[in-house]
């Protein structure tokens, strides 16, 4: 029963998060005829780079937020959560494997590779993300059998091989919201669609595997990670609340596709305001349930994992020959790499909304 409300609730999510939008275009609006062509070109529509009076906003809210957290459930913490007794051990008592030695030359050498124009490989240019960002992976799983003698690549071999292809799974999911809002293009993309196809789904694959080993890396760190506490989450939704949550949620995606520079920031916070609720209807158990005690460790682990691995993402992208660009109406100011500094805030609730993919797979897998 529990594996079918799963089954339910992610045919439910697709429909949802994906025809909602498209509808809405359907109704209100004309489809292009190129809506469905891919790689995407810059965005056509008009709109204003930066407002002060809306970055002044903004940022007054997430600055607010962060003293007020760190404030209230972080600064003056004292009561450490009980945690195993091993990850409490500070003494890395575990040797560095030799493949994390041989990960560690391939994650350089592709990344020199990456930020150079070598003509050696100029016909292979194209498809050097690819291995500097598995090789990361493994660098990040060596990381992880150094500090606590044990990684996903080893110890969970098939779970972490089905995350590669769900990893794929959702990050098409996002270019195809991109469709809608136009936030980011590839300006060197192969105009061929197999091309792009194939490289960006390999591209796409790490997505997920580099977030799970970069969560478990900062939980083996127990002074950061026993601090990160939050508020008590206790309250029970009604079915009418959940429900009234979901229909409103839903409705947003219509707004995305009819004025995506005006609500593109939805994309990346659309799919938690539809699982959520979603989840509360169908009675499926939550996948955090610590929050109701005010441990928000795992949660913040994964928002701060996406976090990190945006950062690298946009480091290597920065000085790579495939690039991609961003769009970010009325916040674009100030960048750090090719992401404007507005931007690396969707990769928290980014981080999260990978939380749940991937313990909606586990729950599959048990």
């Amino acid at each position: 029963m529990v594996k079918f409300r799963l089954l339910a609730a992610f045919c439910l999510f697709v429909v949802l998060c994906f025809v909602m939008p498209l509808v809405a275009m359907s109704l209100f609006g004309q489809i292009p005829q190129d809506f469905f062509v891919v790689p995407r070109s810059p965005p056509a529509y008009a709109y204003m780079r930066f407002s002060w009076p809306l970055a002044v906003v903004y940022w007054a809210c997430v600055i607010g937020l962060v003293y007020f957290w760190w404030s209230k459930y972080i600064r003056n913490f004292s009561l450490p959560i009980q945690v195993p007794a091993a990850s409490r051990d500070r003494q890395l008592q575990h040797q560095w494997p030799r493949w994390g030695y041989v990960a560690l030359v391939f994650w350089l050498f592709f990344w020199i590779v990456v930020w150079n124009r070598f003509s050696w490989c100029a016909n292979l240019q194209e498809f050097t993300y690819i291995p500097l960002w598995f090789s990361f992976i493994f660098c990040l799983n060596a990381c992880l059998q150094y500090r606590t003698g044990k990684c996903p690549l080893i110890n969970e071999s098939l779970f972490y091989g089905a995350l590669f292809f769900v990893s794929a799974f959702i990050w098409w999911g996002f270019e195809y919201f991109n469709l809608f809002v136009h936030s980011w293009w590839y300006p060197r993309a192969s105009p061929d669609f197999i091309s792009f196809f194939i490289s960006s789904t390999l591209s796409f694959a790490s997505v997920l595997p580099a977030l799970y080993a970069m969560q478990k890396l900062l939980a083996s760190f127990p002074r950061l990670h026993d601090r990160l506490r939050g508020p008590s989450v206790k309250g029970r939704w009604s079915s009418f609340s959940a429900a009234l949550c979901l229909l409103l949620a839903a409705m947003a995606f219509f707004l995305v596709s009819l004025w995506p520079q005006y609500f593109y920031a939805y994309l990346w916070l659309g799919p938690l305001c539809i699982w959520f609720p979603l989840a509360r209807l169908l009675k499926i158990e939550s996948f955090f349930p610590g929050l109701r005690q005010g441990d928000w460790r795992e949660l913040l682990c994964w928002a701060f994992a996406g976090l990190l691995c945006g950062f690298c993402w946009e480091m290597w992208n920065s000085l790579s020959w495939v690039q991609w660009h961003y769009s970010t109406p009325y916040l674009e100011g100030l960048k750090i790499f090719e992401m404007p500094l507005a931007g690396y805030i969707g990769y928290l609730p980014f981080g999260v909304e990978c939380a749940i993919a991937t313990i909606w797979l586990r729950k599959l897998f048990t």
